[in-house]
């Protein structure tokens, strides 16, 4: 017969308390993966909503300039009707215009009236069409060291006596 130098273990005293622990190991490894994903979608969120306010600063801008349509506006630089520079009546929230673009609206070409606008070659003697590339470009937020940037452009014209 053998001699052992250890005696045979023949009970279960602390089995359950090392599959405690194993477990508990194990739900705070998948505890850490949670918070690290949920962490993740927040900054995701912030994200988006950053790209969207700066759209829609831009998009704003557009539709602003369209209503003050002029050529050479430049909604950076140029006085509204309101008193106020064009970029600080058309911020949205911490947004506004970025001043390092070009926004405003230029004039990209003249001509007669286009065909299906309502006036054809006998009555449009005393109308022309101008037609304007309109541009912005919105930033969200401003202060931030790397803003969310978008920009709008549109092409839009305009009948207007000669």
């Amino acid at each position: 017969m053998r001699k052992y130098g250890f005696p045979p273990i023949n009970n279960q005293n602390g089995a359950a308390l090392v599959l405690v622990l194993t477990m508990l190991a194990v739900l705070m490894i998948l505890c850490v993966f949670a918070l690290d994903n949920s962490t993740l979608e927040v900054k995701i969120a912030n994200n988006d909503r950053a790209a969207r306010q700066a759209l829609y600063a831009a998009d704003r801008g557009v539709f602003y300039t369209l209503d003050n349509l002029s050529d050479g506006l430049q909604l950076n630089t140029d006085d509204a009707p309101s008193g106020n520079k064009f970029v600080d009546d058309i911020r949205i929230g911490r947004s506004g215009l970025d001043t390092e673009e070009q926004s405003g609206a230029e004039i990209i070409g003249t001509g007669p009236p286009p065909t299906g606008s309502g006036m054809d070659a006998t009555t449009a003697g005393g109308f022309e069409a101008l037609y304007y590339a309109v541009e912005a470009y919105g930033v969200f937020p401003e202060d931030a060291p790397n803003p969310s940037r978008a920009g709008v452009e549109m092409q839009v014209g305009r009948i207007v006596s000669k």
